[in-house]
C-alpha cells in the first residue's frame, strides 16, 4: 500500500543532486508535506486498508499540487524522464488516474502481427493506466512511418 509512496520518496532523494534549486526545494517541500500529512492523518483514520490508501492518494496529490511538481518537472524534464516512469509517479489505482480508452484498430493493423514492443502484454485492470514519457510516444511513431501515413 505505501511501498508506492515509498518507492517514490526514495526515487526523489537518491536523485535530488540532479535537480536545479527549484527542483531541490520541491523534493525537500513535498516530502516533508507527506511525512506530516502521514502522521497527522494517520491518527484520525480508521485502520480499513481502502481508507489508508484513499488516505494516501490524496495526501501525495495534495502535496503535489501545493509544492508545484509540474513547475518543478518543466524544468527539470530530463532528470525527470531519466529518473522515474511518468505511470509510477502516482500509485497504482489511485482514484485520479485517467480512465483507459480503447484504440480503435486502424485500416492495416489487424493484418500486421503484433510488435514485442510497447504494449506488448495486456494490462490487467487492477494495474490503473499506462502512462508513458512523451520521449517513448516519439520513438514508437519514429519506427512504424506506415502506421502515421494517411495516404495508404
Amino acid at each position: 500500500m505505501t511501498q508506492g509512496l515509498q518507492e517514490i520518496c526514495l526515487t526523489f532523494l537518491h536523485n535530488a543532486g540532479k535537480f536545479d534549486s527549484q527542483g531541490k526545494s520541491f523534493i525537500k517541500d513535498a516530502l516533508k508535506c507527506m511525512a506530516h500529512g502521514l502522521r497527522h492523518k494517520f491518527s484520525c483514520i480508521s485502520r480499513k486498508c481502502l481508507a489508508i490508501k484513499e488516505m494516501v492518494f490524496q495526501l501525495q496529490r495534495e502535496c503535489y499540487l501545493r509544492h508545484n511538481l509540474c513547475s518543478a518537472a518543466k524544468e527539470n524534464v530530463a532528470v525527470m524522464v531519466e529518473m522515474i516512469h511518468f505511470q509510477d509517479l502516482f500509485p497504482k489505482g489511485s482514484p485520479h488516474s485517467e480512465p483507459d480508452h480503447p484504440r480503435s484498430p486502424r485500416q492495416g493493423d489487424k493484418d500486421k502481427p503484433s510488435k514485442g514492443g510497447f504494449n506488448a502484454h495486456p494490462r490487467s485492470r487492477s494495474q490503473g493506466p499506462r502512462r508513458q514519457s512523451p520521449e517513448v510516444g516519439v520513438v514508437a511513431e519514429q519506427e512504424d512511418p506506415e502506421a502515421t501515413d494517411i495516404r495508404r
